[in-house]
């Protein structure tokens, strides 16, 4: 079913509302679709019964999880992007990710690949490390996981010290992260 909407906003709001969703005063039509149709979503959802929040946060969490389906393709936005879309502080934010990544884990599963995907792909060795740059702590935690779950003797990746997205594995957990997130294997130099 295609729905075209007219959203009354005043002008003056345009650059506000732009840069509250990450975008520019000229490309706010085409962005501000995602999120519309995550509302639609999230309604559509409502009034047939398949989701029903039963706290705030349950309803914040709904609400993520749909702007992860529509607007962040390639995975859970940062703490950053989340604090400001839902006014909450850094640390807020993360339970809020950490939450909506346990309640919708099957529903975000290819969003969070996506994600992984994409720092993995752009991990680089440095010596006989591995450095991976990871612009959210709860991906960090979800890679965590995964190695854990493994139930081997991998080494959590870590944060490298005196840096603030930037975090390190050995040569085993490197290889796993990758098989796990479909990205290919950059030989050791």
């Amino acid at each position: 079913m295609k729905i075209n909407l007219e959203i009354d906003i005043p002008i003056t709001d345009l650059p506000a509302l732009a840069a509250a969703i990450g975008s520019t005063p000229a490309n706010i039509e085409q962005d501000l679709q995602g999120h519309a149709q995550a509302a639609v979503d999230e309604y559509v959802a409502m009034y047939l019964a398949r989701e029903a929040p039963a706290s705030g946060s349950e309803l914040r969490q709904l609400r993520l999880a749909l702007l992860a389906e529509r607007v962040f393709i390639d995975g859970l936005p940062d703490e950053e992007t989340v604090a400001g879309l839902f006014q909450l502080t850094l640390p807020a934010s993360r339970t809020l990710i950490r939450n909506t990544m346990t309640r919708y884990r099957t529903r975000l599963e290819a969003s969070m690949k996506a994600a992984g995907k994409a720092v993995m792909d752009d991990a680089e060795w440095a010596d006989d490390l591995v450095e991976i740059s990871i612009p959210s702590a709860s991906l960090a935690e979800a890679m965590n996981r995964v190695l854990a779950r493994d139930r081997s003797d991998h080494v959590r990746i870590s944060k490298k010290q005196g840096t603030v997205s930037v975090y390190t594995t050995a040569a085993a957990p490197y290889t796993l992260l990758c098989q796990t997130y479909g990205s290919d294997v950059k030989p050791q130099p």
